[in-house]
């Protein structure tokens, strides 16, 4: 039987009959797996840590005809390995990233895109320095993930009227309308404040939550913009709901994720 080799992010593992167990992983140029790994519970197995989730590596596999569930035979890990282990705030947002990759519906030729931007939010969870920087590695994930899904939100201009909800004004974007804004959930759009009608079924964003968010989207490839807590909360909130209405269930990681912009310790 030829063995099959890809490059990889374990996704999750869970207990399989005695010594042995399920993984499902991304991989790069395949999309959706999941496996038997055999004897990788066993504490003398090489590769007894390999098959953590967000463990990125090389997965080696044998497919047998009329059986959906593939046969592995090692991973070898790549650096940098465990990326997220030792902070509890990363793992759990990490872990929330692997559940929403295992949850798209996406082909083998899209594959690649959602690998690539999988790899960029740990490596980006990793190099976060402090709860801002957690929550935006997580905002960040989620707004490529809808793209990747046809399902990102134009946030540039108002879906009702069309309007254009930021003017150039030097290297930062300045609102066109001071005001309340609000987020429609289900149609995934933004309201200026004249057609933002507060309680109807939009999350509201005050003038400050929308100023962040302008000036963070034109600095994406530029210097960092540092939002106030209730900014990022209140973006966070609109986005983690549209994604949650779109995908009609509730990701199981997602009631142990960190207050946007805060430790998970400090959470209420």
């Amino acid at each position: 039987m030829q063995v099959i080799s890809s490059e990889c992010v374990i996704l999750r593992n869970r207990d399989f009959r005695e010594g042995d167990r399920l993984v499902t992983f991304l991989a790069r140029d395949k999309g959706r797996i999941s496996g038997i790994a055999r004897g990788s519970r066993k504490t003398t197995a090489r590769s007894v840590s390999a098959f953590e989730p967000c463990t990125r590596g090389t997965v080696f596999y044998v497919e047998k005809q009329g059986v959906e569930l593939v046969t592995i035979r090692k991973c070898d890990p790549l650096p940098p390995y465990l990326l997220l282990t030792g902070d509890y705030d990363k793992i759990v947002v990490g872990g929330y990233f692997a559940e929403l990759t295992e949850l798209a519906g996406i082909s083998a030729d899209d594959a690649p895109v959602l690998y690539r931007l999988l790899c960029d939010g740990l490596q980006a969870l990793y190099d976060a320095s402090g709860p801002l920087a957690v929550g935006l590695a997580r905002l960040r994930f989620e707004l490529g993930y809808l793209a990747c899904l046809g399902l990102q939100p134009d946030l540039g201009r108002c879906g009702v009227c069309g309007r254009e909800l930021f003017h150039a004004h030097g290297a930062t974007p300045q609102l066109a309308q001071r005001g309340e804004h609000g987020f429609d959930v289900a149609r995934g759009v933004l309201r200026c404040p004249a057609c933002h009608v507060p309680g109807d079924r939009a999350l509201p964003l005050v003038a400050g939550s929308m100023a962040f968010l302008g000036a963070w989207l034109s600095a994406a490839k530029a210097s960092p913009v540092r939002p106030t807590h209730l900014a990022l909360e209140q973006i966070e909130a609109a986005i983690s709901q549209h994604l949650v209405h779109h995908l009609e269930r509730l990701p199981r990681s997602l009631h142990l994720l960190p207050k946007p912009g805060h430790s998970a310790g400090s959470n209420p």
